[in-house]
């Protein structure tokens, strides 16, 4: 609304104009009494001369601003004196009419017209009314130039040309005035970086020279510097909780130094205000001069209990990384203040900042609390790693056990007996990987031993090969290996360890490269009597890895960052490959350039032999009973399942089984049924193995009995324990059944009784090789090459559609039932001599 004073209505006008050529002379001398003024004093001087030039009670000159929303008046007369300068809402105004681009007059009655501002149109006795607006060269409005008069006015076009006349020169006066002010406000705006940059500049150094303990005072001194600088009445720290839940107050400045600005909402919660939350922990900022410019949800701030009302804020995260550890806020209390852009880019680097002091602290304080608890720690490790290794064992005991005991079922045909297997082989593959896992803990503790053992070279690298071909062809990539007729047929060394070197490189390769081709190559380095050193390169066409990167690439949890793409895994593979490689008496060396791609190489000295010994590759006779009178087994386990595995199988070969599902019951069994071998747990309730075996063992009349521990504890120290507490053997679970038969063999004297049957003929050897006719070569190495890849879907779809040719459905259902067990390696081994069939 116009806010003016009251006008005193009598005062003294100056003469009416009397002709044109009068109003001319009247301009030209206005034009000349303007001329060397500029900004308050031109402005001033243009409205008095307007209301004498159009015989008007006021007449005023404006600028809009807020997107045309409000008026500040630059000057206004009012016939006697000049009012100071105020604002008014432009909407319901008569000067609205003005932003249609033309010259608005109402000749009377102006007051009626425009209820919104008949308040104060009624104190000036506004009668008529004259604007015009002021365009700049875009055609954009400026603002307005306009007169009111307390009398009817007939307007006429002599008055709209004196209004186009004194518009130009106001339009022009307020252009000038606007680039002066912007070069005035980029300068200081300028100076006002410069030294808010020097100032986080000073606060950043302070912040790194400072120790974790003077922290928390650097952070209120910070609050207190910035604050004062942006003209705020009051900084705060909020710190998240570990789950974001909850931002708390933790720091504080107020610039009433009696404390009455200090803030009473002592926590922002996100149950409360989650707009509010989330905005900061996706590293939003606020820079709001009024509340109504708030983002969503940020309004009710201020009607929280405990808050005061704020006018105006500017708020950033605290960042570490990628994570938001808290919100950094400043308030204005009473005045609205503007606070521009680079200050909230500036405090947006202020809050990283803070955020970098909180964060070493945190390490500081963490570091602190992992050396005292560090003792503590590892035997908490230890105790994990066996409590895990035995609750892993445990279940797998049962996925196996069965799984040996159902293969020894001859009702089941050749269909279910490929199923068992494959499951037997899934859980030997977990079993291996709870076997890598105890490797890890080895490693660390400097327990890992090395088992050397002699192997087919070619089978080995051929196997690793084949796992790594899928790999690459599922990554879109080329895969080759490569060796030199040179080769020893078979060498000694640990292979299981050098399998997972080999399959982790490999898969690092892989994964770093995203076009092109990996490559193995094997070759001797030397060689001298029976030993030779290999050397196994492992090549990729990858990113590659900076220089600077090279020398840490082998330490824990270093990762090289990818830009491209995020990279996921621990951080340990490269780690404990060298170190596995070094405890076989290798090296593992890397050669690399960015952008090129890199090199692993594995040098290491084994063992080279003739020949390996031929394991046993199809059924054996089996075990049926045993020679002499029965025997009576009592078994102790608080798992049914392992019971009935342990049972069953037992039973089948004709002992007589007797049950305890606890240590007390196993004590109490053993004396009154006197068996000749007891199995027992050691992990059971009531009273554990070792307690049980103590009791047995007292007694006179038991002392003599053999007694087993079966455990899914693998530990070195377990066995070590067993022994010293006289437990005649150890089995650990999951329970192989033919080891169990050659631990107890020994300890009753027993013969065996062997299946008279031969052997049955060994599965996986397809009767391809005298059906061969039946499968053309071409058909064969598709299947093949599906088999390679591992696509087990593929592979089947492309069964059924050679299905339908003639005499091929033998052929058919025996390569379908291995590709349903996942049995990749049969199939290759099968369909390998039928590719180069003629």
């Amino acid at each position: 609304m116009l806010r003016l004073k009251r006008t005193t209505r009598g005062h003294k006008k100056e003469p009416k104009a009397a002709s044109n050529q009068h109003d001319l002379e009247l301009l030209r001398l206005i034009d000349e009494g303007t001329a060397s003024q500029t900004g308050t004093a031109f402005f001033r001087e243009l409205v008095k001369r307007l209301a004498q030039a159009l015989d008007a009670q006021y007449a005023f000159i404006s600028r809009f601003c807020d997107e045309n929303t409000r008026v500040h008046v630059l000057a206004m007369w009012d016939g006697t004196e000049f009012q100071e300068n105020f604002d008014y809402a432009l909407p319901g105004s008569p000067c609205e009419q003005v932003l249609g681009g033309d010259i608005v007059a109402y000749n009377a009655d102006v007051t009626k017209l425009f209820p919104a501002e008949k308040e104060d149109l009624e104190r000036m006795h506004a009668e008529s009314y004259l604007a015009i607006p002021l365009r700049n060269q875009q055609d954009l409005v400026l603002g307005h130039l306009a007169v009111i008069d307390t009398k009817t006015k007939n307007w006429r076009d002599r008055d709209f040309g004196i209004l186009r006349i004194f518009a130009a020169r106001a339009t022009a006066e307020i252009e000038r005035s606007l680039t002066e002010q912007e070069l005035l406000n980029a300068n200081a705006a300028l100076a006002r970086r410069v030294e808010l940059e020097g100032l986080i500049a000073s606060i950043s150094t302070r912040f790194v020279s400072s120790d974790s303990a003077d922290t928390h005072a650097e952070i209120d001194r910070t609050l207190g510097k910035i604050g004062q600088f942006i003209g705020s009445d009051r900084g705060l720290l909020y710190r998240f909780t570990e789950d974001k839940s909850v931002a708390k107050l933790t720091n504080e400045w107020a610039r009433d130094s009696e404390g009455r600005a200090r803030s009473r909402l002592r926590e922002i919660r996100r149950d409360v205000v989650p707009e509010v939350v989330e905005h900061f922990l996706r590293k939003r900022t606020v820079n709001a001069a009024r509340p109504e410019q708030l983002p969503p949800g940020f309004a009710v701030m201020n009607e929280l209990p405990g808050a005061e009302r704020v006018v105006s804020r500017i708020a950033v995260p605290v960042i570490y990384g990628a994570d938001a550890l808290g919100i950094l806020c400043f308030h204005s209390h009473h005045i609205e203040r503007v606070w521009p852009n680079e200050d909230l880019r500036l405090l947006g680097l202020l809050g990283e900042i803070v955020g970098s002091a909180m964060a070493r602290d945190e390490s500081e304080v963490a570091l602190k609390d992992a050396k005292e608890a560090a003792e503590s720690a590892n035997r908490a490790k230890s105790e994990f790693l066996a409590s895990m290794s035995h609750e892993l064992r445990t279940p797998l005991n049962g996925v196996l056990g069965y799984a040996q005991l159902l293969k020894r079922d001859d009702s089941l045909g050749r269909l279910q007996l490929e199923s068992i297997e494959a499951i037997e082989r899934c859980g030997e593959h977990l079993l291996t990987l709870i076997g890598d896992v105890l490797d890890l803990a080895k490693i660390e503790a400097g327990r890992l031993d090395i088992e050397p053992t002699g192997f087919n070279l070619a089978d080995f690298v051929r196997e690793i090969a084949d796992i790594a071909r899928v790999r690459a062809a599922q990554s879109g990539l080329g895969f080759s290996y490569h060796t030199t007729p040179a080769l020893p047929a078979a060498i000694v060394a640990d292979e299981r360890k050098l399998r997972q070197v080999l399959l982790n490189l490999l898969g690092n390769a892989v994964k770093f490269t995203s076009q092109g081709e990996v490559s193995l190559r094997i070759e001797v380095v030397a060689r001298e009597y029976d030993r030779c050193r290999l050397r196994f390169a492992v090549e990729d066409t990858g990113t590659g890895i900076p220089d600077t990167e090279l020398e840490h690439i082998f330490h824990p949890f270093h990762q090289v960052k990818q830009r491209e793409r995020h990279v996921e895994g621990t951080g340990l593979g490269l780690a404990i490959c060298r170190r596995l490689v070094a405890l076989m008496g290798g090296t593992l060396t890397v050669r690399s350039q960015l952008g090129s791609g890199s090199t692993f190489a594995i040098e290491l000295e084994v063992g080279e032999v003739a020949e390996v010994r031929t394991f046993k590759s199809g059924p054996q006779p089996r075990i049926v009973g045993y020679h002499g009178k029965r025997r009576r087994i009592l078994i102790a386990d608080d798992k049914v399942n392992n019971r009935r595995i342990l049972e069953r199988f037992l039973q089948s070969l004709d002992f007589v089984i007797i049950e305890a599902d606890d240590g007390v019951e196993a004590v109490k069994l053993a004396l009154t049924s006197q068996p000749d071998l007891i199995l027992m747990d050691l992990v059971m309730p009531t009273k554990d193995g070792f307690e049980a075996l103590k009791e047995i063992r007292a007694s006179v009349a038991l002392e003599q009995v053999p007694v087993v521990a079966v455990s899914a504890s693998a530990f070195d120290a377990t066995r070590a324990r067993c022994h010293t507490s006289g437990f005649e053997a150890f089995l650990p679970k999951p329970v192989r059944l033919e080891e169990l038969l050659e631990v107890i063999q020994p300890l009753l004297a027993l013969r065996w009784v062997y299946e008279t049957e031969g052997p049955d003929v060994a599965r996986g050897n397809l009767v391809l090789s005298a059906s061969s006719t039946l499968l053309p070569p071409d058909i064969a190495r598709e299947l093949y090459e599906l088999a390679m890849l591992g696509d087990v879907q593929a592979f089947v779809q492309r069964l059924e559609q050679i299905r339908s040719r003639a005499n091929s459905d033998v052929v058919v259902d025996e390569l379908a039932g291995m590709a349903r067990n996942f049995d990749m390696k049969g199939l290759r081994t099968a369909l390998k001599p039928l590719t180069e069939a003629q």
